[in-house]
């Protein structure tokens, strides 16, 4: 999904209305901030994990080296995240 279709797809909705983003085992939680980040798409394997891997010093002990991604065959890309608030 591109920012366009985000953009589109939120204008039909009254713009005072509360953005929520999915809770980590269940649940939702407030937005608390949109970045920009790189990513290496369809990287994880694992079924119960997202699809896509971070490059870089995201704050995860997963992230990889663009390097290392691309000699894996991996296409490594610029994505928005979305990410919730954490208590």
């Amino acid at each position: 999904m591109t920012v366009r279709e985000v953009i589109a797809m939120l204008s039909v909705h009254p713009p005072d209305a509360r953005v929520l983003v999915e809770g980590y085992e269940f649940g939702w939680c407030d937005l608390s901030k949109i970045c920009s980040a790189r990513v290496a798409l369809d990287a994880n394997t694992q079924g119960w994990a997202g699809p896509h891997k971070a490059i870089g010093d995201l704050d995860t002990s997963e992230a990889l080296c663009e390097e290392d991604a691309r000699g894996r065959g991996l296409e490594v890309v610029e994505v928005v995240l979305l990410q919730p608030l954490e208590k």
